[in-house]
C-alpha cells in the first residue's frame, strides 16, 4: 500500500509528465493557432534553449566552464552570411554547412586553452571570444563594426512572405532545440557520458579506469561549437543581420545562458529548459524597469545557488522523486568499475 508522499511523488510524477506531452504538442500546432509575434519569442526560447544545453554540457557535465560560448555563436554568424551572401551558396545549404565551420573552428581554439584549469579556463575562453570579436570587426565584406543585413533572396530562402519565413525558422529552432536535448539525455546515459562526469568529479581517478581526456574532451567541444555555430546561423536568420557587437554578444550568448542553467539546474537536462522559460518570463514581465531588471535577475540567481543550488529541478527532485539531476562521484566510477569489468 503506497503511504501519502509516494502517492504525492506519483500524482506529481504523472502530472509533470503530462504537461510535457501537451505542451510538445501544442508547440508542433502553434503556427497553426499563434500569432506572428508569438512565433518571434517562441523561436528566441528554443535557441536559449540550445544555447544552455551546450553550456550545461560544457561547465556541468565535462567540467569545462567557460564564458566564451559567444565566440561560436558569432562564428556561425560570420560563417553563414560568407557562404550564403559572399560566397553565394543556397542559404539552406550555408545553414547546413555552418556546423561543420564552426566544430573545425572549435578545435584550435581548443588547443590554445587546452592547459588551462577552473578560472583560468573560463577566462581563457573570454579572452579568447572577445580577441576574435575584433577580429570579426576587421574583415572586409562583412560591414566591419557595423555590420551588414542580409540581402533579400538569403532572407525569402526560407519564405517568400514574414509569416512563412517566421513558421520555417520556428520549426528550425524548435528541431534544434528538441534534438540538441534529447541528445544530450541520450549522450549522459551513455559510457561517453559517464566519462565526462568522471572527468569531472575526479580526474587522476578517471584515467585510472582508461579514460582519456586528451581525445574525448576535443570531441565534445568540437561539437557544442557545432551546435553553436548553428544556433547562430539561426539567430542571424531571426535577427537578418550580423555585428560584432550582437552576433559576439557575451551577454545574450553567455551571462543571460549562465544564469538560466543556474536557475533551471545545472548538471540537468530538463534545467535548461525550465530555465529558459522562466528567463523569458522575467525578462517580459520586468522589461519596463530597464537596467534594473538586471539586478533582479541577479538577485534571483544568487538566492538560488544559496538555498537551493539544483535549480528548479532539485526542487522538482525532492517533491516528485524524478532525479532530473546528475548523480555523484561514486555512482559515476562505481558504474564505470561494472562497465570495465563487462
Amino acid at each position: 500500500m503506497m503511504s501519502a508522499s509516494d502517492r504525492l511523488s506519483h500524482v506529481l510524477r504523472t502530472s509533470i509528465i503530462a504537461v510535457a506531452i501537451a505542451a510538445l504538442a501544442l508547440v508542433v500546432m502553434w503556427p497553426m493557432v499563434g500569432s506572428l509575434n508569438s512565433l518571434r519569442y517562441l523561436a528566441e526560447l528554443f535557441v536559449l534553449i540550445g544555447l544552455a544545453q551546450m553550456w550545461n554540457l560544457l561547465s556541468g557535465y565535462a567540467g569545462m566552464a567557460t564564458v566564451g560560448q559567444h565566440l561560436f555563436v558569432g562564428v556561425g554568424a560570420y560563417s553563414f552570411y560568407g557562404l550564403a551572401v559572399l560566397a553565394g551558396w543556397p542559404a539552406p545549404l550555408a545553414l547546413l554547412c555552418t556546423p561543420v565551420l564552426g566544430a573545425m573552428s572549435a578545435l584550435p581554439a581548443f588547443a590554445m586553452i587546452v592547459r588551462l584549469r577552473t578560472a583560468y579556463f573560463a577566462i581563457g575562453t573570454w579572452v579568447l571570444a572577445e580577441s576574435v570579436k575584433i577580429i570579426a570587426a576587421k574583415l572586409p565584406g562583412f560591414g566591419h563594426g557595423l555590420g551588414a543585413s542580409l540581402p533579400v533572396p538569403v532572407a525569402t530562402a526560407f519564405g517568400s512572405s514574414s509569416a512563412t519565413r517566421l513558421t520555417a525558422i520556428f520549426y528550425l529552432t524548435f528541431i534544434t532545440a528538441t534534438g540538441l536535448t534529447l541528445g544530450m539525455a541520450v549522450l549522459m546515459r551513455s559510457r561517453i557520458g559517464l566519462a565526462l562526469r568522471a572527468l569531472r568529479d575526479q580526474e587522476s581517478a578517471a584515467h585510472v579506469f582508461g579514460i582519456n581526456s586528451r581525445r574525448l574532451r576535443p570531441m565534445i567541444f568540437a561539437g557544442v561549437g557545432a551546435a553553436l555555430a548553428l544556433l547562430g546561423a539561426l539567430t542571424t536568420l531571426q535577427r537578418l543581420r550580423i555585428s560584432p557587437d550582437t552576433s559576439f554578444s557575451l551577454l545574450d550568448y553567455t551571462v543571460n545562458i549562465i544564469f538560466i542553467v543556474i536557475i533551471g539546474g545545472i548538471g540537468s537536462t530538463a534545467g535548461p529548459v525550465i530555465g529558459a522559460v522562466i528567463f523569458i518570463v522575467l525578462r517580459e514581465s520586468l522589461a519596463n524597469l530597464g537596467p534594473i531588471y538586471l539586478i533582479i535577475l541577479g538577485l534571483v540567481a544568487i538566492a538560488m545557488m544559496l538555498f537551493e543550488p539544483k535549480g528548479v529541478v532539485g526542487l522538482i527532485d525532492r517533491l516528485a522523486r524524478l532525479s532530473l539531476t546528475i548523480p555523484f562521484r561514486r555512482p559515476i566510477l562505481s558504474s564505470l568499475s561494472n562497465r570495465k569489468r563487462t
